[in-house]
């Protein structure tokens, strides 16, 4: 227990060690990415979820520490556009991000999406859950109800989970029940690598056949060197609006031009996913 806190610790302040700047207004003239998703409805506190055609997949997705709601819809609409929906996504899940970076306040209604899953997706073909930096944090508290549950094995049987420059957390004895998990990076020859790169690489390597690296190719970025925390977000977009740091209002919901939301890292597991 104590070397789980520890680790915890050592990853929150990791994860979201820096705050927030407004170098770009989310109100300017850059437009987001075609193909929105609506007709979001409220699931419990934080947590919003749409049906999104016929298909019966389902992807779960948290924003990072402070995202705002919309912001995860924004970010979500683009993955369903840009790829998951040919792979059959019909469920979306978009979850705000915590308020502080470790997730102390336990704020986020999990308990009430998993059991809205339950009830809305009972033929689900798989379940992808996707988490940004300190949105893992948030995102392994919804694993760790459902490894607890009484269908642990049906719905762990069906669970893709990718960790994007986040934290540590995911039990081993879980991630063996799960189809895999991914932790994700992403790395600009120019200006380095992300923030939490390092700690992605150790995790892939922790779960045996269940884990995997993703190395995202930033080329092209626009990142000043050695930015980790505007490389933190290049596993969202190719190329964020900030060049100094990480601007979650504007990089989950502007996909425009060279702009374009990042989705190889799904790329990495569609076999898990079909």
């Amino acid at each position: 227990m104590l070397r789980r806190l520890l680790l915890t610790t050592i990853a929150a302040v990791a994860v979201g060690c820096a705050a927030p700047t407004e170098a770009d207004d989310a109100s300017g003239d850059e437009t987001t990415s075609e193909g929105a998703l609506s007709g979001w409805a409220t699931v419990g506190t934080g947590v919003s979820y749409t049906r999104a055609g016929t298909g019966e997949g389902v992807l779960v997705l948290y924003g990072g520490y402070t995202a705002q709601l919309g912001w995860v819809q924004g970010w979500a609409s683009a993955l369903h556009s840009s790829k998951l929906q040919s792979l059959g996504v019909g469920h979306v899940y978009a979850v705000q991000g915590p308020r502080d970076a470790g997730y102390g306040g336990r704020e986020i209604a999990n308990t009430k999406l998993g059991a809205h899953l339950r009830a809305n997706a009972p033929n689900a073909t798989f379940v992808l859950v996707a988490a940004h930096s300190s949105g893992t944090y948030v995102a392994q508290e919804l694993i760790g109800q459902i490894a607890r549950s009484g269908d642990a094995a049906t719905m762990l049987g069906k669970m893709v989970y990718a960790n994007l420059d986040g934290g540590y957390g995911l039990e081993a004895a879980t991630a063996r029940q799960m189809r895999k998990a991914v932790f994700v990076w992403g790395e600009d020859p120019r200006a380095g690598q992300s923030s939490n790169a390092e700690v992605m690489k150790q995790l892939g390597g922790q779960y045996g056949a269940k884990g995997k690296t993703v190395r995202v190719d930033a080329s092209g970025s626009g990142c000043n060197r050695s930015a980790k925390w505007c490389l933190h977000d290049t596993v969202i977009t190719s190329r964020p609006h900030n060049p100094a740091m990480y601007d979650l209002a504007n990089d989950y919901v502007k996909f425009a031009g060279d702009r374009k939301v990042v989705t190889s890292w799904i790329d990495a597991v569609e076999g898990d996913l079909r």
